[in-house]
Parts: structure tokens; C-alpha cells; sequence
């Protein structure tokens, strides 16, 4: 029996994501699951309704945070592989990370979603709000906090 068939991890490249990610593809590998890497490319934010940039400047960025969001995806999907010969699927979504998270969970089938306890701090965490507490909150799936 697969207690966790299709675990979703969301990985953000930081220290704190990489202990998050193997959690996962620890669990993953016990279960003989499926590790499904979530990435989110958030869209420029506004400030004040208004962004102090031109068009070209905006689309810029968002394909450089894409391309960035692929590197990192390929470098946990060679571990996974690699060091602990699990099933990978990686997933390169765009929007606001907990509604994205919890989506992209929904879609594929997910048993649990396995996020870290630090979300946004101080100034982001009063505009964005906690990825991980929203995660908790709003998942109908089972959610792992690593602290």
C-alpha cells in the first residue's frame, strides 16, 4: 500500500527549500510515491496600482524569473533521479504561491503537500501573507509543515 502515492513539494531554491524538498523525496521514497516539484513565478507586483517600469521591462523579468524557475526545477528533478531514484514530475506554474500550490496539488491527484514553516516575513508577509499558513488553511489535501 502507497500511504503517499503523489507527494507535491514547493521549492523556491532557498536553504529552507532545500530541507523542505528532502523531506519530500525522503517521504516519496519510503512510499515508492511519485514527487511532484511545484515551482511559482510570482507576476511583477504593482505599487500603489501603478508599475514604475515599461511593458518590455515587465515581460523581461517574468521570462528571466521563468528561466530561472527551469534551471531550478531540472536541478531537483536530476536529484530526485539521481540521489534518490524516485518518480519525478516538475511543474513551473505562475500566480499567488498558495492558491498556485494548492491548484496545481488539486490537479495532479496529490495525497499530501509538503511546504516549509517559513513563509514571508515582516514587510512581504503583511502585503503577500504567509505561503505556508494560507497552504494550511485553504488545503483540502493533507499538508506536512517542516520547520
Amino acid at each position: 500500500m502507497n500511504l503517499f502515492s503523489k507527494i507535491v513539494v514547493a521549492v523556491d531554491g532557498s536553504e529552507s527549500s532545500n530541507k523542505v524538498y528532502d523531506v519530500a523525496a525522503q517521504l516519496a521514497k519510503l512510499s515508492n510515491g511519485k514527487l511532484i516539484i511545484v515551482h511559482v513565478v510570482m507576476p511583477p507586483l504593482p505599487v500603489g496600482g501603478l508599475f514604475y517600469t515599461d511593458a518590455s521591462s515587465i515581460d523581461k523579468l517574468r521570462i528571466d524569473s521563468e528561466e530561472a524557475g527551469r534551471r531550478l526545477l531540472q536541478n531537483y528533478s536530476e536529484k530526485s533521479i539521481n540521489e534518490y531514484k524516485i518518480a519525478v514530475e516538475t511543474t513551473l506554474t505562475q500566480g499567488y504561491p498558495p492558491d498556485a500550490i494548492i491548484r496545481e496539488a488539486d490537479a495532479k491527484g496529490a495525497d499530501l503537500i509538503v511546504v516549509g514553516s517559513r513563509g514571508f516575513s515582516g514587510a512581504k508577509q503583511f502585503f503577500i501573507g504567509s505561503v505556508p499558513n494560507s497552504v494550511l488553511h485553504h488545503s483540502r489535501i493533507p499538508v506536512l509543515l517542516v520547520k
